[in-house]
């Protein structure tokens, strides 16, 4: 009994000293905190950091983190394509397609649901280039809708959702007594068939209950022909900061496309997944260069500009030019890089946010895009 005491007593004593030790250490460590400022970086937790490190490696989420907002002083917290969702003619036409169907089922949707937030199953069939740009297109409309749940598929749902289109699509099929379950997970499930045909697409969506019966059915036929012009230019005019006329620029009116750059990929969806060496190669094969922080600007202000499509959610802006861009800087904007010394020599603008980041030159993102300009 006597040895556990001293025992404990030894363990206290050791316990207390090294409270103390960490104590003092704490003390130390917040005097010189008071000293040294904190670096102003942005919150891990926000979402404007959040977006920007998506699919990023972990070498540039470390360069990132010094990364900080510029912004022009008069349009520093404006929005201007809050309401534009959708940039490319595929996109576009799924929205009104899908939004026209779910309008013509919404009545018969009350009688199977009566709840606020629906889940979601999608389904698609059909096959071709424009899968992929089908597929996202169709997903980002479900999540865009604050009713709607996208829902994902595990193996029961799999099966349902085979038993349901079965029936739909073949009158004679005879499934006993499977053909009576449900999907206990969806409420409603989205089938989208497509089939391409030249230039066309011809779609068929329909809306089906979890037991399998049509509630609504739209056809759509998509013309991309008029899509295949990404390289329309727009102008872009940039005032003097002296108020004396002002500078034109050439902006491709969309973004860069995985096909234009890699020769193979989608011919909608924007590019991703590269880096601004990659990108200011692209441009100067082009005639071009990088889009310049003015020149976007100001087409973006005057709504030229149609945001990425596909993933992309960020795009790639050329760095502030002190010997180019000095005669557009007004008073209170805040554009140029922090020094020679810095890492941070690319500027990024995020669509989502509409703001403007630093970061390094390094920086790629399964998000970011970009595109080319023109001096007139």
């Amino acid at each position: 009994m006597m040895s556990a005491i001293v025992k404990f007593s030894v363990l206290g004593v050791v316990l207390s000293t090294l409270l103390a030790c960490n104590s003092a250490t704490n003390e130390t460590r917040t005097e010189e905190t008071k000293k040294t400022p904190a670096a102003k970086t942005y919150d891990p937790n926000s979402s404007l950091f959040s977006t920007m490190l998506d699919g990023v490696s972990f070498e540039d989420k470390k360069n990132a983190e010094n990364s900080y907002e510029l912004y022009f002083h008069d349009s520093k917290g404006k929005r201007y394509f809050s309401d534009i969702h959708s940039s490319d003619v595929l996109s576009a036409s799924l929205d009104r397609l899908i939004d026209d169907l779910m309008r013509q089922a919404s009545r018969r949707m009350s009688n199977y649901s009566r709840k606020r937030n629906l889940n979601l199953v999608l389904e698609i069939e059909g096959a071709g280039e424009y899968l992929s740009s089908v597929t996202t297109s169709a997903e980002q409309y479900i999540l865009r809708q604050k009713r709607y749940t996208l829902q994902s598929q595990d193996i029961e749902m799999k099966n349902v959702v085979s038993k349901i289109l079965k029936r739909e699509l073949d009158p004679f099929y005879q499934g006993g007594n499977d053909v009576n379950m449900t999907a206990k997970a969806s409420d409603f499930i989205l089938y989208l068939k497509f089939k391409e045909l030249n230039n066309n697409i011809d779609f068929k969506a329909s809306l089906l209950s979890k037991s399998g019966e049509v509630l609504a059915v739209n056809t759509s036929k998509v013309n991309l022909i008029e899509d295949k012009d990404s390289s329309r230019w727009v102008i872009a005019a940039v005032p003097y900061a002296d108020g004396n006329k002002s500078k034109t620029y050439n902006v491709q009116r969309r973004a860069i496309t995985q096909h234009a750059l890699f020769g193979r990929g989608s011919k909608l969806n924007s590019v991703t997944n590269m880096n601004f060496e990659q990108a200011n190669k692209y441009c100067l094969t082009q005639g071009s260069a990088i889009t310049g922080i003015y020149a976007f600007e100001h087409a973006r202000r005057t709504r030229k500009l149609l945001p990425p499509s596909g993933n992309a959610s960020q795009e790639l802006i050329a760095p502030y030019d002190e010997d180019e861009d000095e005669i557009f800087l007004k008073p209170g904007d805040k554009l140029e890089l922090s020094d020679e010394g810095s890492a941070n020599n690319i500027i990024v603008f995020n669509w989502v946010t509409e703001t403007y980041s630093a970061v390094a030159s390094s920086y790629r993102s399964g998000r970011m895009t970009f595109r080319c300009m023109k001096n007139l």
